[in-house]
């Protein structure tokens, strides 16, 4: 156990969580570039009726404070839920 700890070397890691937003139509661009500047992976998207899921990979990080933003962005219409996918390096 000794010599793994010490031939261990040291990784700073960050959660990287699977997110789904689904929003109306006429907000996609907006909530897309927000999605994008938070540095958002966008897997998928896809329409059913007049709203629109947008599935994405982003940062734990990069989503403090989306809630309140998706809210301001969709007038209130918009939600998301989010779940750990997995642990990157930084």
């Amino acid at each position: 156990m000794h010599k793994a700890v010490e031939g261990a070397r040291l990784a700073l890691m960050h959660p990287v969580m699977r997110v789904e937003v689904v929003v109306a139509e006429d907000n996609l661009g907006t909530v897309l570039g927000d999605l994008q500047s938070r540095q958002a992976l966008i897997r998928d998207t896809r329409t059913e009726g007049e709203t629109v899921t947008i599935d994405c990979e982003v940062a734990l990080e990069r989503l403090l404070g989306y809630a309140t933003d998706l809210r301001s962005q969709t007038l209130g219409r918009g939600q998301f839920g989010m779940q750990l996918d997995r642990f990157d390096l930084v």
